[in-house]
């Protein structure tokens, strides 16, 4: 290359890099915000993770259509019929069937 076309690649260069900079420095400040956001969801979940209460017995016969006085039996006979009537495959929802999970621990554990 002659010394022209040299002083013209540096030009060029020069002013490609000048160009990337800020668009380099943009990322990073959006790197940096979608970094904090992602922190503070998170520790927004652990807080409502940790302070979460507990199912209750009266919440949990509802869920399980059963008296809060129902036998064992009588709770894994619900928790049977409901869990497997609202599996995904048979147009049901996880989230209920995790509802449905709750309440039969919730009125099988030990008090």
């Amino acid at each position: 290359l002659g010394a022209t076309e040299e002083e013209m690649l540096g030009t060029v260069v020069r002013l490609v890099i000048q160009a990337m900079i800020p668009a380099v420095r943009a990322m990073g400040v959006a790197w940096g915000e979608a970094l904090n956001a992602a922190r503070q969801r998170r520790e927004i979940g652990i807080r409502l993770t940790t302070t979460e209460k507990r199912m209750s017995t009266v919440e949990a016969s509802s869920i399980l259509q059963v008296g809060e006085a129902a036998s064992g039996e009588e709770v894994e006979s619900a928790f049977t019929r409901m869990f497997e009537a609202n599996a995904p495959d048979k147009g049901g929802s996880l989230y209920l069937q995790s509802k449905i999970l709750q309440a039969r621990r919730r009125l099988t554990e030990p008090p």
